[in-house]
């Protein structure tokens, strides 16, 4: 009897033995899984502080073309708009305030 209770023994401790070694492999396997997500999380945090700087930035750059480009038309167009004022306007006219002026002095407020 107690050769069958000392096999039995054994047995169940090679069972728990292996049971414990698979459950050991499977938590380093989790904690390493653990490991890696926590830094994938990390560096997704990290990437979307980052976003609202670096769309700003853009969105600055490009308010700052579309400020450029309008600012370019519009001083061509005023450039091109004066000699056509000038040369309609020979007669004296009356400005808002009343008072006359010539198409040089409408010029040089332009």
């Amino acid at each position: 009897m107690a050769d069958v209770r000392t096999q039995l023994v054994t047995r169940v401790r090679g069972m728990l033995s292996e049971a414990l070694g698979t459950t050991r492999t499977r938590l380093a396997a989790a904690e390493a899984e653990l490991t890696a997500s926590r830094e994938r999380l990390a560096r997704t945090r990290k990437a979307a502080a980052a976003v609202p700087a670096r769309v700003g930035a853009a969105r600055d750059r490009r308010l700052a073309e579309i400020d450029a480009r309008h600012t370019a038309r519009l001083a061509e167009l005023a450039r091109r708009a004066i000699p056509y004022r000038c040369a309609k306007s020979t007669r004296k006219s009356t400005n808002p305030s009343g008072s006359e002026s010539t198409a040089a002095t409408i010029a040089s407020s332009v």
